[in-house]
């Protein structure tokens, strides 16, 4: 007997299977079993939890706020857990730090993304640990006003961005934001800068210390997250003040399959003080600041009039030795005074010339300050070849 010959046997929204002295109904995608026949589940359900008959309905998202809480709270003791063991990390071999690191953000990610599902809308959580502290912010429904700006602060630190950014261009039912500040990671990732700067193609190798806590952003709209369609804005509190010889970068945490590496691609420094920077970025991830030593750029100009005034210091040096040493005439005790002043002026500014062109670089003041004692240098050689008598009285 085939039993599925009879539509009512099911039921609607169904389909029939029959087999060996029996049948089994099975329900169509987005209809769940009840008493009497299968009932719809609507494709909002899982998001909105609030809501306690679509909660009742939800086969997606687990909405009950016990399991909330419980989720969260493991989460918090397991990155705590590894977080507060910040020297293990920092003695793990490098690839298996980054892993941990890369696991960790990603789970602090997702975690963010869970806890605002949870959230009634408009609605907002702190989440304040010894290791971390994150805050979620959830907009209102689909209905209200995208175009406010989201302003969080955690930790002395701050993002600003459009709810726009955040819902995306589709308008989503759903639209969540979060900003998580670590309180010890810049100190297990700074082993592993290498800096990639800006202005360079190369990749610099020397150490360059953060300067700031860790911070990751997040929005519901991930798609977005990577290309953003108007700059966000961070102000990161510096651990500690910069130096005359520093400069302030912003940069993110770059990951690829290959390495991990501090970039600065997509950001830059929009202003800063003596206890914060100011970024914009045009894509959301784990950013900080670095502190990178100043390089003075060479100055074409300055090195001609240095290097032209060097040559003419040292041909008028030597001629002076010659005229002292050659004139018998003008022999006397101030002339060898005169002689040896020249002789050591010479040997210095021929010294200078030969190792100007190394390429060591010297700060901007100080190279401003050798050149103006070389032009001081020049008026009083020159002085000594035209008048002995002026030469006398320097």
């Amino acid at each position: 007997v085939d039993e599925c010959e009879s539509e009512d046997t099911c039921g609607k929204n169904t389909t029939c299977q029959n087999s060996a002295g029996s049948y089994s109904c099975i329900y169509d995608p987005g209809f769940r079993r009840k008493p009497v026949n299968a009932h719809h589940v609507t494709p909002e359900s899982p998001l909105n939890c609030p809501n306690p008959e679509k909660q009742k309905n939800s086969t997606l998202v687990p909405c009950d706020p016990k399991r909330s809480e419980t989720l969260e709270q493991a989460i918090t003791e397991f990155v705590n857990g590894l977080l507060n063991q910040s020297s293990q990390l920092a003695n793990m071999e490098v690839t298996q730090r980054l892993n941990t690191v890369a696991a960790i953000l990603d789970l602090m990610e997702n975690t963010a993304m869970a806890i605002a599902l949870t959230l009634p809308r408009p609605g907002e959580k702190t989440i304040s640990e010894t290791s971390f502290a994150l805050k979620i912010q959830v907009a209102g429904g689909q209905n209200e006003s995208t175009d406010g700006l989201v302003v969080m602060q955690v930790w002395n630190n701050t993002m600003e961005i459009n709810w726009r950014t955040v819902t995306g261009v589709n308008h989503s039912d759903f639209a969540a934001v979060s900003l998580l500040v670590f309180s010890n990671m810049e100190s297990i990732l700074n082993s592993e800068i290498r800096g990639e700067s800006s202005g360079r193609a190369q990749k610099t190798e020397q150490t360059v210390p953060l300067n700031s806590k860790v911070i990751t952003a997040t929005i519901s709209n991930r798609a977005a997250s990577h290309e953003l369609p108007e700059v966000v804005n961070f102000t990161l509190k510096l651990n500690q003040g910069k130096n005359s010889n520093q400069k302030v970068e912003c940069v993110y945490w770059k990951r690829t399959a290959v390495e991990s590496i501090w970039s600065s691609e997509g950001c830059i420094v929009f202003g800063s003080n003596e206890t914060h920077v100011m970024c914009q970025c045009d894509h959301l991830t784990s950013f900080a600041i670095l502190m990178a030593p100043v390089e003075i750029e060479d100055d074409f100009s300055m090195m001609v009039i240095s290097t032209i005034g060097l040559i003419v210091s040292v041909l008028c040096l030597a001629a002076s030795i010659v005229v002292f040493t050659k004139c018998r005439s003008i022999q006397n005790a101030n002339t060898t005074v005169h002689k040896h002043l020249s002789v050591n002026l010479f040997l210095a500014q021929l010294l200078f010339l030969t190792g100007i062109h190394v390429g060591n670089k010297v700060k901007n003041e100080f190279q401003k300050l050798l050149f103006k004692r070389r032009a001081a240098s020049l008026t009083v050689t020159t002085n000594i070849v035209m008048t002995s008598s002026e030469t006398k009285t320097a």
